[in-house]
């Protein structure tokens, strides 16, 4: 018996395909989920002028600003981003690396990222995570 009969039988080709498909679903899982992960971060609400303004206007928004590589907005992501979901409030993630996030840093003063504004009317409050 030489061994293509000894090993190909059908029982095992059913197996090895039923693997295979294992494997290609776990790989398509996790290249979506590390895609969604990492390409996907502090997109809740994407910062563009029409959403900015519309949001502005109504003067009850958040702000927080990060910091790609930031080891303090890293720590405290999972809880913002999920804190904000839970919020009725806006909330709109501000890279300060971005060409519109650094207006809005130069506007609110903020000198570092890792940094929270809630705007309730005229009322703005500013928290730091590490100072």
């Amino acid at each position: 018996m030489n061994f293509f009969n000894k090993y190909l039988t059908k029982k095992n080709l059913v197996i090895w395909g039923i693997a295979q498909t294992i494997s290609l679903m776990f790989c398509l899982f996790a290249f979506w989920f590390g895609y969604s992960f990492f390409y996907g971060r502090y997109q809740q609400q994407p910062l563009n002028q029409n959403v900015y303004s519309k949001i502005v206007q109504e003067r009850n928004y958040n702000l927080v600003f990060y910091k790609k590589g930031c080891p303090y907005c890293q720590s405290a992501e999972k809880k913002v981003i999920s804190e904000s979901k839970k919020s009725s409030i806006p909330t709109i993630f501000v890279n300060v690396e971005d060409p519109k996030g650094k207006s809005l840093v130069a506007q609110y003063h903020v000198n570092r990222p890792a940094t929270a504004i809630s705007v309730r009317k005229d009322n703005v409050n500013t928290y730091k995570y590490a100072t």
